[in-house]
């Protein structure tokens, strides 16, 4: 039991160590580090990291502002069950951002399945959409 433990430990830590990495660069400032971080975990499949690579899109950080491939992030990572992306794909749809139509409907979607996961301000965007 104990070797099964470490051995899971160090499969995951890796993984952990790279997501503190980029968290800590970004809280110093140092955009390229952790967007370099979170690249390289997005690119694994980490959905957390795909939702910050959509934000840096979004908002510009160290790469050019582009709403396009923020929602391309972010369906990615909606797609692998992640709420937090899902919650951004309805605010998307709900603005319009990017290529994305504006679409009451859509954005209600995926509100809906990310409130169904526990977030906490889809759930609140569903109950405000069926005020």
């Amino acid at each position: 039991m104990k070797k099964l433990l470490l051995l899971s430990l160090l499969i995951v830590s890796p993984a952990l160590a790279d997501m503190e990495k980029a968290y800590q660069a970004e809280q110093d400032g140092d955009y390229e580090i952790a967007y370099g971080e979170f690249m390289t975990e997005a690119e694994t499949g980490n959905t957390e990291a795909m939702v910050m690579i959509g934000l840096y899109y979004a908002r510009g950080f160290h790469v050019k502002e582009d709403a396009n491939k923020s929602n391309e992030w972010m369906l990615k990572a909606a797609n692998l069950g992640d709420a937090t992306a899902a919650l951004n794909m309805g605010v998307g749809y709900q603005r319009g951002f990017g290529d994305l139509t504006k679409d009451e409907t859509i954005a209600l979607e995926w509100f809906l399945s990310a409130a169904k996961k526990g977030q906490a301000q889809a759930q609140f965007e569903t109950a405000v959409a069926y005020q």
